[in-house]
């Protein structure tokens, strides 16, 4: 996890997930998150290693690829 650089007025931190090399493939991942008052919960599922090497997740029908998203104290996107 990466810190992004600040967005503007207010706009509060935010981070980009990566993966390091070496990660097997045919394993499904999932990205999970955690507010200091609950329970760990699943905010992306399905992602793969792709030809490149990229985790990338099919769910919901959208090619969503791990490096893209964006995460912060108070959502993940």
């Amino acid at each position: 996890m990466s810190e992004l650089p600040a967005g503007g007025q207010g706009a509060g931190k935010k981070y980009r997930l990566h993966v390091e090399p070496g990660l097997p493939r045919g394993v499904v991942f999932g990205v999970f998150t955690k507010p200091f008052d609950h329970a760990f919960h699943e905010v992306q599922r399905g992602f793969q290693l792709d030809e490149s090497g990229s985790l990338v997740s099919t769910e919901g029908g959208a090619k969503q690829r791990l490096d893209d998203m964006t995460s912060g104290p108070d959502r993940t996107r």
